[in-house]
Formats: structure tokens, C-alpha cells, sequence
């Protein structure tokens, strides 16, 4: 799949061995399904804190808020190094074998592994702390954020709404859920595309993302300047990419009829 992008540069990729090929479209592909699963969660999530902040009754709002600062302020590789590799250690050796790396779906997801990749991934549950530790970090951002965006409501039109009969429920996910998200589109595309960016930090737990595939490829040939100017570019060129794809799904930013 390589041949006709590199055939348009002068530069002969004398450390474009087909293993190196192999790594990096497993990189590329693991990137884009932790982008997406990750993504998706943090997303629901934040939907779901934000509705939290929203409550009537204190504790519930109290807990969103709790939520919200705790992941907000943990860097995200804190909290994937806590799920990945400080959580099975919470447990027997004997638990943590059974629980973590050889229950049926780590099997499972080991052996099917390679539908997608070029190569088993070995340990599937250091891609799952990971995907744990930067959905969280993403969510309580997105929770703010849409907060924020809540807060541009007229409370007249909430009062309003509230005479009307509108729900507590109702009034959350039929007017202000879609207020929020088209009044905060640019911002939560930046947090989404950040998001992305993220995934490099799931190296630190040896899950083979593109990053991970860089750094591999740099160990084995010493050529680290070609390598990181290459990896910068593919992270631009996938943020654009991304940030394209989030403009199109995302409600776009405009002036509704009713403000």
C-alpha cells in the first residue's frame, strides 16, 4: 500500500523494510480504533456528567462535579499507567492472571487480533487500560466543556420551558443537550482531535500504536530524524484528517432561529 506514496519523494526510505511497513500499518489501524473507541466513550460520557451537574438534588450534582475534577486534573498517563498497570497489581497473581490476561475475551481478542493486524497483539488488556485512562481524562474535559456551553442558555428560556411542562429530563436532552453541543462544536473537535493525540501516550504500556511503531523502527535503524520528521507530519495529517471528519459528524456551529 506503500509503494505508490513513496515513489512521489526523492528521499530513498532505505529503513522501509516490509517489517517496518508491517508495524507501521498496525500502528496506524491500532490508532484509529483506540481514536474512535475512545472517542465514542468519551463523548457519552461527558453527556452523561454533564446531565449529572444538571440535577436537582445535590448529591447527584456534587458527584458530576467530583467526577469532573478528579479525571480533569490526573494526566492522562497517570491514569493509563493506574489502569494498566497499577490496577492488576491490586490483585493475586493468580486473579490478576485469570482476570486480566487470560480471561475469554483477552483470549479472544489475542486471536482475532489478527483480522486487523499484521501482528497478534500480544497483551490486549494493556490496550484496554490505556483506551480506560484517556476516555476518562477526555470525558471530564468534554463535561466542561459542555457545561460551559449549557451556561449560554437564557434562564428565561429555561423558566419558560419549565411552565410549559418541559421535564427535567426532557428539557435536557430535547433543548439543552442540542444547544450545547452546537454552540461548543469547535472545542469539542480541538478535545476530540487531542484526544487522538493522546493514543501515543498508550507507548508507555507497550500497546503498538503508530507512535509505539515509530520508536520500535528508530531502535532498529538509528535513523531518528527521518523517523520523527515522518511521524510529525502523519500526526498533522491526521489531526486535519480527523478534525475534517469531526466538522462533518458534529452539529455545525450557526445561529439558530431561536436566539
Amino acid at each position: 500500500m506503500w509503494d505508490l506514496f513513496w515513489k512521489f519523494f526523492p528521499y530513498e526510505f532505505t529503513w522501509l523494510t516490509e517489517d517496518a511497513q508491517n508495524r507501521l500499518e498496525d500502528g496506524v489501524m491500532l490508532t484509529i480504533i483506540m481514536t474512535g473507541i475512545t472517542s465514542v466513550l468519551a463523548l457519552i460520557l461527558g453527556i452523561m456528567v454533564n446531565r449529572l451537574r444538571l440535577s436537582p438534588w445535590w448529591p447527584v450534582r456534587f458527584f458530576g462535579q467530583v467526577y469532573m475534577e478528579f479525571f480533569r486534573n490526573i494526566p492522562a498517563l497517570v491514569l493509563i499507567l493506574l489502569f494498566a498497570y497499577g490496577l492488576p497489581n491490586a490483585f493475586s497473581s493468580e486473579v490478576r492472571r485469570e482476570l486480566f490476561f487470560q480471561s475469554e475475551l483477552m483470549l479472544f481478542l489475542r486471536e482475532h487480533s489478527t483480522d486487523v493486524l499484521n501482528r497478534r497483539l500480544l497483551i490486549p488488556y494493556y490496550a484496554i487500560g490505556a483506551m480506560t485512562g484517556i476516555t476518562l481524562n477526555t470525558s471530564a474535559y468534554l463535561a466542561e466543556i459542555l457545561r460551559a456551553g449549557t451556561a449560554t442558555i437564557p434562564k428565561r428560556q429555561l423558566e419558560s420551558a419549565y411552565l410549559l411542562g418541559a421535564g427535567t429530563d426532557g428539557l435536557y436532552w430535547r433543548f439543552v443537550l442540542p444547544h450545547s453541543l452546537r454552540h461548543t462544536s469547535p472545542d469539542i473537535i480541538t478535545r476530540l482531535v487531542h484526544n487522538m493525540k493522546n493514543t501515543t501516550l498508550a507507548s508507555f504500556v507497550a500497546v503498538p500504536e503508530f507512535y509505539n511503531a515509530i520508536f520500535s523502527i528508530i531502535t532498529r535503524t538509528f535513523q531518528a530524524v527521518e523517523l520523527i520528521l515522518f511521524a510529525m507530519l502523519s500526526y498533522i495529517f491526521f489531526s486535519i484528517f480527523f478534525s475534517f471528519l469531526l466538522w462533518l459528524l458534529l452539529p455545525k456551529v450557526k445561529k439558530s432561529n431561536a436566539y
